[in-house]
């Protein structure tokens, strides 16, 4: 991704009334503490009420919705459940530092139907041309994310062009995610959480 993500952004997409990214986040400055998967306080059926102040950390953050054009209007967060982030390669996939971007899909709404060929489809695009890609897990309140490299374990999946297959690999990497150990969130500003 570019450095200013703001001159990346794909033409005509807005936020709109998708608040996904208020749930999504974590929060830790001084002014504004937020676990992810929980509402910000901040957060209202109209938006954020504190939008033209609103942290820095919200400021700078783009779905992959927003940045990545080949996701259709299906893929924006509050009508599918899901929100692709962009991550850190550097922190993503440590082992190759020359890789550009990794992606993703954090299941806001963890049930099975999320695993459809929808997600199928974009997470096998991803694998094919060689992008790191991950299925995020929540966890419980307090805890962080379990996280699953899908590359590895899909990829000769994939290469058979087995829908079915995929969908099923999926459900397996969702399985996989909801069983990770979970660490504890803590944050430097305020108490951290429940």
């Amino acid at each position: 991704m570019p450095s200013d993500p703001d001159t990346a952004l794909v033409d005509g997409r807005e936020c709109g009334s998708c608040t996904a990214c208020c749930i999504d986040l974590n929060i830790d400055q001084p002014d504004l503490v937020k676990l992810s998967d929980q509402p910000c306080i901040h957060c209202s059926a109209g938006g954020c009420g504190i939008y033209a102040r609103r942290p820095s950390v919200c400021r700078g953050f783009h779905c992959g919705w927003r940045l990545i054009p080949w996701l259709g209007e299906e893929w924006r967060p509050d009508r599918i459940g899901i929100v692709v982030r962009a991550l850190d390669p550097a922190e993503a996939c440590p082992d190759d530092p020359d890789v550009p971007i990794a992606l993703s899909f954090d299941l806001r709404r963890p049930d099975r139907q999320l695993i459809a060929m929808s997600l199928a489809v974009a997470c096998g695009t991803l694998i094919e041309a060689g992008i790191p890609t991950f299925l995020t897990v929540p966890g419980p309140p307090g805890h962080a994310a379990g996280r699953v490299h899908l590359n590895v374990l899909m990829a000769p999946i994939v290469a058979s062009r087995d829908g079915n297959a995929i969908v099923t690999a999926l459900g397996l990497a969702f399985d996989a995610g909801l069983s990770h150990t979970k660490e504890r969130v803590s944050f430097q500003h305020g108490t951290g959480g429940p």
